[in-house]
Order: C-alpha cells, then sequence, then structure tokens
C-alpha cells in the first residue's frame, strides 16, 4: 500500500484525486487480502495520467480509449481508470457508447458500480472510507443492494450477485431482485464467456454455493436455468430425505462439496469437477420420479442425468474438459448401491469413469449421502471398500493402464495396420475381465487369441 500511496500523492500534486475502489475496498473491509487493485482518477486528462504512471513502472495503454491503463511496477499490478458514462444503446455487453469525463463527481462514479458494497472507495492518502451509498451497512447486514438506477445497463449483474452471495453469504435485497426480474430477457444477450466467468468464481470460490442459487430464485432467474429449476419442490422419500425436496438436498449438496474441498485440500479445476458434480447429481430425478401410493422412486436417475447435465453446462459455457468429468460422476453416482466389491467391477468402474476418477466418485458419494440435515453425516463402508480395491488395482485415481501396446504388437513380428485398434480393443477389455495382469500374461493371451 505504501506505493500506492506514493502514486495518489504524485497525482494529487497534479490537481487529481485518485481512490482504491471497487473489490479491493470491500475486501480489506472484510479483513482479506486485496487483490484487484483498482485506482479512480479524477480530475486528470489520461494523458497526464499516463505520464505519471509511467515514472513508477511498465504502462499497458491498450485501453487508453476507455480511460483504463495498467500499471505494472516491481512489486504490484494496478488498474487505473478515469470515471466514465456507459450509455446503453443496445443488447448486450457491446450495446455501449463509452464516454470518459474526468470531471465526474466521485458521488456519481460510484453510483454506476453494481452493488452498495463495491461502491465504497478509500483514500489512500488519508486511509480514509468514503461511502455514498450505504455500502458499508449493507456489506455489515450482508446484503446485496443494487447501488443506483444504473444497475439496470448490464443484465451480468445477476450473475455476479449469485457468485458474491455465494462468496461473502449473502442474500439479496428485494428491490434488487425486482430490478433483476426485470432484466431476465436479457439473458440471451450474454455472451457465454462472460456467463461461465460468474459461474466459475461461483464453484471456485463460493463458500456456501446454496446463497448464490437462492439468490437466482429471488431473481427469477432460475427460469434460464431449468435444470435446477425443476428440483424445486421436487418430493422424496422422506425417511431417505428428511431434509424436503430435491431442491434443498442439491443446495445442502453443494454446500458441503465446499466443505469436503477444504478437508481434502482440492483447489482449481479439481475443485469445479467437484462443485458441479454436487450441483448436477440429481438432475436426472425429474424425469425419472414416481410418487406412489407408499413412497417415492427414482429408479435410473443417475443415467437420466446425462442429458440435463450437459444441456446445462453448455448454457452456462462451461468447458468441454470439464463436462467430460462432471457428466461420469454425475451418471454413476449411485454405484455403491449396485454392489461394486471385486476387482473385475471396480477396474471397470474406473474404465467408465475416465476422465473422471473412483476418488471423486466416492467423494460425490459422501457429498450425496451427506446431504440429508438433518440426518446425520454420511459413513458407508462400501466407500472404503471400493477405495481400497481400486488402490489396489492401481486405478483410484484414474483408468487402469493398458498392458499391451502397439509396440508388442511389432515385436512379434506383425505389422501395423486396422487389425492393431481391434487387437489392442480386445486386449483392453480381456485385461479390465481379470484374464492377464502384467506383459507375460497378455503375451500368452495374444498368441492364443490370434491362433
Amino acid at each position: 500500500m505504501t506505493e500506492l500511496v506514493r502514486i495518489c500523492q504524485r497525482i494529487k500534486d497534479a490537481g487529481g484525486q485518485a481512490f482504491l475502489v471497487g473489490g479491493a475496498v470491500r475486501d480489506m473491509v472484510l479483513g482479506l487480502e486485496p487483490k484487484d487493485l483498482d485506482v479512480e482518477v479524477f480530475g486528470l486528462s489520461a494523458k497526464s495520467l499516463e505520464d505519471i504512471l509511467n515514472t513508477f513502472g511498465k504502462v499497458d495503454a491498450v485501453g487508453r480509449a476507455f480511460g483504463i491503463l495498467k500499471l505494472t511496477t516491481e512489486t504490484e499490478d494496478f488498474d487505473f481508470s478515469l470515471p466514465r458514462r456507459d450509455n446503453k444503446v443496445g443488447q448486450g455487453h457491446k450495446g455501449f457508447i463509452v464516454e470518459v469525463d474526468k470531471d465526474m463527481s466521485i458521488e456519481e462514479a460510484a453510483s454506476r458500480r453494481d452493488f452498495t458494497m463495491n461502491s465504497v472507495s478509500f483514500e489512500p492518502i488519508e486511509e480514509k472510507l468514503i461511502d455514498f451509498w450505504f455500502g458499508l451497512e449493507d456489506l455489515d447486514d450482508r446484503l446485496l443492494v443494487a447501488t443506483s438506477e444504473h444497475f439496470s445497463e448490464d443484465a451480468l449483474r445477476v450473475l455476479r450477485g449469485m457468485q458474491f452471495a455465494a462468496r461473502f453469504e449473502m442474500k439479496m435485497h428485494q428491490k434488487t431482485a425486482i430490478a433483476c426480474h426485470q432484466m431476465i430477457d436479457e439473458f440471451e444477450f450474454l455472451s457465454k464467456e462472460r456467463i461461465w466467468g460468474e459461474w466459475e468464481k461461483w464453484a471456485l470460490k463460493g463458500r456456501k454455493p446454496s446463497m448464490g442459487l437462492e439468490v437466482l430464485d429471488d431473481a427469477g432467474w432460475l427460469f434460464h436455468f431449468p435444470e435446477i429449476e425443476e428440483l424445486i419442490d421436487l418430493p422424496q422419500t422422506p425417511f431417505w430425505h428428511p431434509e424436503g425436496d430435491v431442491w434443498e438436498h442439491t443446495c445442502q449438496a453443494v454446500d458441503f462439496a465446499v466443505t469436503l474441498c477444504d478437508r481434502e485440500g482440492i483447489e482449481n479445476s479439481d475443485r469445479l469437477v467437484m462443485v458441479f458434480a454436487a450441483l448436477c447429481h440429481d438432475m436426472g430425478k425429474p424425469a425419472t420420479t414416481e410418487i406412489l401410493s407408499d413412497k417415492i422412486i427414482t429408479h435410473g436417475h443417475d443415467k437420466a442425468g446425462e442429458a440435463p447435465t450437459r444441456s446445462f453446462m453448455a448454457r452456462i459455457g462451461a468447458p468441454a474438459w470439464l463436462v467430460e468429468r462432471v457428466v461420469p460422476l454425475v451418471t454413476n453416482h449411485m454405484v455403491r448401491r449396485r454392489g461394486l466389491q471385486t476387482r473385475r467391477a471396480v477396474r471397470r468402474l474406473a474404465d467408465r469413469l475416465a476422465p473422471a476418477s473412483i476418488q471423486e466418485l466416492m467423494w460425490l458419494v459422501e457429498i450425496d449421502g451427506s446431504s440429508r440435515h438433518p440426518a446425520p453425516p454420511f459413513v458407508s463402508w462400501s466407500i472404503d471398500i471400493i477405495l481400497n480395491l481400486a488402490e489396489q488395482e492401481k486405478c483410484k485415481e484414474g483408468a487402469v493402464e493398458s498392458i499391451l501396446m502397439g509396440r508388442h504388437l511389432i515385436e512379434i513380428g506383425m505389422k501395423p495396420g486396422p487389425a492393431f485398434g481391434r487387437i489392442l480393443a480386445e486386449a483392453r477389455e480381456a485385461q479390465l475381465d481379470g484374464e492377464f495382469s502384467d506383459l507375460e500374461g497378455a503375451k500368452k493371451w495374444l498368441t492364443q487369441s490370434t491362433n
């Protein structure tokens, strides 16, 4: 912060004012380490500001037309910006005319931020917080409140509210929820890249992801995610699910997924897999739920979950690698109920799950079983049996490695050709069935199968 004070003092000496704004101030107030250091500068032209910043480090002026300058010093990265008006003239994030206004008041600039908690500014020289829109009060109350009428200029702010609620355990103010609902038709104009960016933060940074889902529900935006909306009020057998409907179970599941990830040290891409697997694991229930006189059954809901999981993940712009790891976890999450206590069954399971793993599946099984509060956390002896077998078969973290390779066929005099693929595929099946477990056995199998 010392370096920022020196920069701000130089700006002040030149007749301007500089304030730390946005998420950095919010995080500082919450006792978190500020990461994105955004500084808003008033009273100076872009050229004057650039001249000052050049004396402190490398300046990237790519965003100069929008009043944005990136400064890289020996110790920090900063984003400096001039106040601007984003005038909405069309649909989507490209439908704006941006006008830089160095003479804009600090209060007006703050009014253009999404939520009041992000409208608070910090003056580094005097170490003073400036709060025109009662953001500190709303932050203390854990309440998402739209700063002003400018909130409705960008529909992405609804999804930002979702991930903020998940990260900081917040609820949305009723009037703000109404404003979000009024933007419901704007969703189709948001780019998949921007949509995914918010969902990714929801999963990676969320401390209580269920509160983000509740914000979407309050805002009416679950309409755009029918695979989730259909879980609301979908009944379950009370004996097995004392928590209530599938929506409540899913909300508990995504929260427990965070708990489990923290416990196991699961981060980054692996954390995305577990949180989204928890979110999607019961998406097959709307298509399979049957209400009988004495019970509710959902036979095959795991397999039926593939289509809605894929459609939901496509709608939010999730990367293909993530989809291909989440889907097999969803479609196999009931596997422990089907008897899986042989080496062959475990090898086959690992093969079906790839590129996901048996370890990830067992974590999802625990998440599923532990998301039934007020029932106690889930404990299953079958998880330990499966994991022990997978450890012995060296397939806990992924599919078993094929023993017989193309080079082995060449070694015995076979010439590469179409038959290679068929032979190696048959060898793979034989290995999974336990017909051989080492190279010597594989070669013996090969001799017998080709004679």
